[in-house]
């Protein structure tokens, strides 16, 4: 890590507290709505510069989660503290936020959407869809100032001049995503939320999307957060991680001592779930087994014990808590410090 991102890390970005979100289901009329925690008490920060990635299988939380850090989806509690700047000790609850004052922050937190074939307006041109922000906050006054702006952007991420005056339908898959990103940077922003951004894409174009977003977090000194369900992808792309499962953080901390020793089960079952060479007929690994369960029927205890090969009764019954380690390394398991001894 060079001096310019330790100087950058000295500050936090983004710091979320607490955070719950909760929907109410009713299976029949005659009885009462229930409540569910889609997310269930979320705490972590991002500094200046960073990428923190964001991992775990479909219905554990991360798209809601990115839709709440941008108060797309107002969360139940809890609070999110963004900073503008650097220097400045000074700091904003996004969810304090009225309407005008959010759609203020928006232009310095943007998303990137996992899905490039129905993100884009079909209507519009591509130097059309990117120049579209920048007229709305109107940044410029002259029209052209705005389309000379999207156009750069446009050829900073990669689309070729002969393509501005095209549609989204007329565009491959890996063409719409960048031109998806284009517009995430038209405003300037300090924070980019990478929702899944590659996983509609082929594996040869992934690599390519990946390596424009490196780029263009050391050009713009972006913070990101990157959110996959491919642990190969956040290994590659993070500084810190954090495991969701069922709305709930069962483990953060530096990607490099995640991926050394992981001190969850189910982190572990995530790593060993990477394709790999194996040499050794002997090696024995933990996977996952079962699916994700519904959020209307969690389970007692530990979520993630019925899906466990190192379950004992106490997960089964107790809710384990957050605990931190060394390096703020933290994981939610009974079996933490017994794990931690074995290796895991």
């Amino acid at each position: 890590m060079n001096f310019l991102k330790i100087y950058m890390n000295k500050n936090t970005i983004l710091d979320v507290k607490n955070l719950y979100k909760k929907i109410e289901s009713n299976y029949s009329i005659f009885s009462k709505p229930k409540q569910y925690y889609i997310l269930s008490n979320i705490n972590f920060d991002l500094k200046f510069g960073e990428t923190l990635g964001v991992v775990g299988e479909s219905g554990s939380g991360k798209t809601t989660l990115a839709k709440c850090l941008v108060k797309l989806i107002t969360p139940d509690s809890g609070k999110i503290y963004y900073q503008q700047k650097r220097n400045n000790s000074d700091k904003i609850n996004i969810l304090e936020l009225n309407r005008n004052s959010i759609s203020e922050i928006r232009k310095d937190i943007q998303i990137i959407f996992q899905d490039p074939f129905t993100s884009l307006n079909p209507k519009m041109r591509i130097n059309q869809i990117v120049s579209h922000p920048i007229k709305f906050h109107k940044l410029f006054k002259n029209k052209n100032d705005f389309f000379e702006k999207a156009e750069d952007l446009l050829t900073l991420t990669g689309i070729n001049k002969d393509l501005f005056d095209n549609y989204p339908h007329q565009l491959s898959g890996g063409q719409r995503q960048r031109v998806g990103i284009a517009r995430s940077l038209a405003l300037n922003p300090k924070i980019l939320i990478a929702d899944e951004p590659v996983s509609a894409l082929d594996v040869s174009i992934q690599a390519q999307i990946i390596n424009l977003l490196k780029k263009l977090q050391t050009i713009y000194n972006l913070s990101i957060i990157f959110i996959s369900h491919d642990l190969s992808v956040i290994k590659y792309v993070s500084d810190k991680i954090i495991v969701m499962y069922l709305g709930e953080i069962v483990e953060a901390g530096n990607t490099v001592d995640i991926f050394k020793k992981p001190l969850h089960p189910y982190t572990e079952a995530l790593i060993n779930s990477i394709p790999k060479p194996s040499f050794n007929k002997n090696e024995k690994s933990f996977s996952i087994i079962g699916e994700v369960p519904s959020i209307y029927e969690k389970p007692k205890g530990c979520k993630f014990h019925p899906r466990c090969f190192y379950a004992e009764q106490k997960c089964k019954n107790d809710i384990p808590e957050l605990i931190t380690f060394n390096n703020n390394h933290s994981t939610s398991c009974h079996l933490s410090n017994k794990l931690k001894l074995k290796g895991l």
